[in-house]
């Protein structure tokens, strides 16, 4: 617990007797969530025998999630960790694949976008986040954005904090710092804050935080600043193009994929500087769309670029 804030590390250990209740508290919530199955089986039923179903979206989801004895704190919602900022999303009606999961990164501030979209209404005023309907009819497709979280620990220190597909950097107002590689340590057991290696990135997260502090709008929506540009000096008679991956030095894109009429023609591990592409399936005289995705060193995936060009 060292590593952790002094609010988490003056937290005694949960005791033998206290997890037995902790365990009984989490069953009744899992009961108690029946009652809420039997309602919105009701819901379902009336918009059914109205006629009103197959046109109508529903959303289910929460405004927080839960402690039940993670982190020492065996009941509470205001940490950074994930049980407590992760919330379940299901959606059922027009626009929505059957049956089916997502795994994009996204925030609640997108919901009223995404209600808006279905109910073909315009905001009067400026949103924050997005419309979920083109990540549901492409399960590819990645906004490529931080997610911001603010919050109290519950010991008196307020937080910011970035979460992207791969870490959760956070910034308290006592000073102190948190930072977790979410593939490699999904528990959050060790912040890598301290850790010299990480410094560069942690860096590179502290200035996108500051940048979302206050953001407004379409600079909460922004993406890292990333381009690629495809060179056509190559005929396609040899079928090449010669590509490169422009960034901003904020991000570093560890690995990319050239995508023609949806199937990868070409990757590299070797991003920024990619090379040759091979272009098999465009024919002299015809014009091509040329989808390049990023991936990232935090995670993120990006479709940063498309080109449409015609063979010479």
């Amino acid at each position: 617990m060292s590593d952790k804030p002094a609010s988490i590390q003056r937290r005694q250990l949960i005791r033998p007797a206290r997890i037995v209740g902790v365990q009984e508290n989490y069953q009744q919530r899992l009961e108690s969530l029946l009652a809420v199955d039997e309602g919105i089986a009701e819901i379902v039923a009336a918009l059914r025998r109205s006629g009103e179903l197959d046109r109508t979206l529903i959303l289910f989801t929460s405004d927080n999630g839960f402690f039940h004895g993670e982190h020492r704190v065996p009941a509470g919602k205001v940490f950074v960790y994930e049980p407590s900022i992760r919330v379940p999303l299901i959606m059922r009606g027009p626009g929505v694949p059957a049956g089916e999961r997502r795994g994009q990164l996204v925030t609640n501030a997108d919901l009223a976008p995404t209600i808006l979209d279905v109910a073909g209404a315009r905001a009067e005023r400026t949103q924050d986040g997005r419309s979920l309907f083109p990540l549901l009819r492409d399960r590819g497709r990645q906004w490529g954005r931080d997610l911001l979280i603010e919050g109290g620990d519950g010991g008196g220190a307020s937080f910011d904090a970035l979460r992207t597909y791969r870490y959760l950097y956070a910034e308290y107002s006592t000073g102190e710092r948190e930072l977790y590689d979410l593939r490699t340590d999904p528990d959050e057991l060790e912040s890598l804050h301290a850790n010299p290696f990480y410094q560069p990135l942690i860096h590179r997260l502290s200035l996108r935080l500051a940048s979302l502090r206050n953001c407004r709008g379409r600079d909460c929506r922004a993406r890292p600043r990333l381009a690629v540009r495809v060179r056509p000096r190559h005929r396609c008679a040899q079928r090449l193009l010669r590509a490169r991956v422009i960034g901003s030095g904020s991000d570093h894109v560890e690995r990319a994929g050239f995508y023609l009429k949806g199937r990868r023609v070409a990757s590299d591990d070797e991003a920024p500087f990619l090379g040759r592409v091979p272009l098999r399936r465009v024919r002299p005289g015809h014009p091509f769309r040329l989808r390049v995705k990023l991936v990232t060193d935090d995670g993120r995936i990006l479709t940063v670029d498309q080109r449409s060009r015609r063979c010479i």
